[in-house]
């Protein structure tokens, strides 16, 4: 997160030596790269307000193994996480350096597989999903670097509410609220 944070400050301080306030544009539509695995694409529907829609998926495999003179272990952990969200921002002001509040709610799907290896008890398969709800409010500034390029940052509170069902058909269920939630986003807008 350090690297991404000082990898944007470099590229607002280079590009800022050469765009002139007066070619800020009317964004219309925009993509943004955001945290480092989510894709949205952004509409205005006038000067204060705009909508967008994301999706992201990321995928994490862990691998563990003991040997000893008894015993023989070893397993394997995969995890695929989902996400989607739909959400609105209303900008306070519009201008080159723009502050807004973004309101957002969002569905994350993880899935697990996990498989096991062992000499004494024989291998296993088993998997099981967790299923998470999120709703948010952030507050943030972009500026925009270019004519068609942004950068910004946010932070806020969030609402996570969860299900997960495991294999032996046990459920579980978990209410959290997240705070700080911080975003980092990069948007090209046409």
């Amino acid at each position: 997160m350090k690297i991404i944070a000082a990898c944007l400050s470099f590229i607002i301080c280079l590009t800022s030596q050469i765009v002139c306030a007066d070619d800020f544009t009317q964004r219309n539509f925009g993509i943004s790269f955001s945290n480092i695995n989510r894709l949205n694409i952004r509409k205005a529907l006038n000067d204060t307000t705009m909508l967008y829609a994301g999706f992201g998926i990321s995928h994490s495999e862990q691998n563990s193994a003991t040997t000893s003179s008894t015993l023989n272990f070893s397993g394997t952990s995969n995890r695929t996480i989902y996400t989607g969200a739909v959400g609105a921002r209303k900008y306070i002001n519009y201008d080159k350096l723009s502050n807004f509040i973004n309101l957002e709610v969002g569905r994350i799907i993880s899935k697990y597989d996990n498989t096991t290896n062992s000499s004494s008890a024989g291998s296993s398969t088993y998997e099981y999903q967790a299923q998470m709800n999120t709703a948010n409010i952030t507050y943030g500034i972009e500026y925009y670097i270019s004519s068609d390029i942004s950068i910004e940052s946010a932070a806020g509170i969030g609402v996570n509410w969860s299900e997960q069902l495991y294999p032996d058909n046990s459920y579980y269920s978990d209410k959290s609220v997240v705070f700080p939630l911080v975003n980092i986003a990069l948007t090209y807008y046409w």
